[in-house]
């Protein structure tokens, strides 16, 4: 989200916007590093605690890395929806806090009974946790490539929103 919302006037703003590199780069550049860093945040957290405290991952681990590297390829490119439909940066870091609460929620993360059963489909975080629970507890194919498409959809929507808005707006301030 502060990759979209991050002020014009700031002084790492200046020092990129007088680089020779289009808007597309910088955008691009920005929204990898974004992932990069929440990829291997989480990733390092799964894997230490598998080989440190034993935590049960006993599925397959590159599947496991595959569905964190795409959710959070999702949670940026959402981050950076909301920063452009709010301009204020606290403002869009409240929406952010409440969607996460919101879809924890709605996904089950909470409480399985808290799941709700027919809007969660429309919630990234259920694909990606019956993913990864369904990798380490072996659930039916079905049910995993069901959520591995629903994941790559989610991926494919809000990255096409997110060039549909960029490319609309002429004076793009990423």
């Amino acid at each position: 989200m502060f990759i979209s919302t991050s002020p014009q006037e700031s002084d790492i703003n200046v020092r990129l916007y007088s680089l020779p590199v289009g808007k597309v780069k910088l955008m691009i550049g920005r929204t990898l590093g974004s992932i990069g860093c929440l990829f291997l945040s989480a990733s390092t957290t799964l894997l230490f605690s598998k080989y440190v405290y034993g935590a049960n991952w006993s599925g397959n681990i590159l599947l496991i890395l595959g569905v964190i590297f795409i959710y959070s390829a999702i949670i940026v490119g959402l981050g950076m929806i909301i920063g452009r439909f709010v301009s204020s940066y606290t403002t869009a870091l409240i929406i952010v806090m409440l969607l996460m609460i919101i879809f924890g929620i709605i996904s089950g993360a909470v409480t399985p009974e808290s799941s709700i059963p027919g809007l969660n489909y429309f919630i990234p975080n259920y694909h990606a946790q019956l993913l990864i629970f369904g990798t380490i507890y072996s659930y039916p194919k079905e049910v995993i490539i069901e959520s591995g498409i629903g994941l790559f959809a989610f991926l494919i929507g809000v990255y096409g929103i997110l060039i549909g808005i960029i490319r609309r707006d002429k004076n793009a301030h990423i």
